[in-house]
């Protein structure tokens, strides 16, 4: 399929800001798409990307970057929308660095202190990169168990569902298990549960305490 000049810009500005960016190859996209644009709902391109700089900062560069005349015109009479996605990774770091910093381990179930969380992380440059390769190790580990969980979650409401047909809820999202599991646990148990391949079990989360964790 023939590429409009538009679209092979649109293109090439994506591969202008993830280099600005210092980025990998493809962590940004400029797309067509559908959503909330100035002026309502319809299609338009969406400059979209995870983590990295700040909705801000991404809209500076992209006035900066060297872009096509027909993408352009879009960028800069702010046409376009820009989409930042955060990433698991940067909730992890997030969470490590507020315990070694001496910090208490936010409730992520509480949905305002969610929320709160979020609104810092969506301020935050780069979020997902840590101050140390340590503590990037340590939001690896908590990250991992944070997926296990939800992925052991998930299939115990699938296997009450087979097997008794009843409705459980699901887990809660990742980030809020990896804020248990670091308050339950705290960083260095989990870094050792996870170096000993050990399967011990977040208490009072099971699927017969109405979570979708699978305890007794």
């Amino acid at each position: 399929m023939l590429m409009s000049r538009r679209s092979r810009e649109a293109v090439a500005l994506a591969k202008g800001l993830w280099i600005y960016w210092d980025l990998a190859a493809g962590a940004v996209e400029v797309r067509w798409t559908d959503g909330w644009f100035r002026g309502g709902y319809r299609r338009g391109w969406e400059i979209a990307w995870d983590d990295g700089p700040t909705v801000h900062r991404m809209r500076q560069a992209a006035h900066q970057v060297p872009a096509g005349p027909a993408i352009g015109e879009l960028v800069h009479g702010d046409l376009v929308r820009y989409e930042r996605s955060l990433t698991l990774t940067a909730w992890a770091v997030s969470l490590v660095r507020q315990v070694r910093d001496g910090g208490q381990v936010p409730q992520l179930a509480d949905l305002r202190e969610e929320e709160a969380w979020r609104a810092a992380l969506e301020h935050t440059e780069f979020p997902e990169r840590a101050r140390t390769v340590e503590e990037q190790a340590l939001a690896g580990v908590l990250l991992r168990r944070g997926l296990r969980d939800y992925r052991q979650g998930l299939a115990a409401a699938e296997r009450a569902w087979r097997q008794d047909r009843r409705t459980v809820p699901g887990p809660p999202m990742p980030e809020v298990l990896m804020s248990r599991a670091l308050a339950t646990f705290g960083l260095d148990a989990l870094a050792a549960l996870e170096q000993a391949g050990n399967v011990v079990e977040l208490p009072h989360h099971g699927v017969d305490r109405g979570d979708g964790l699978g305890l007794p």
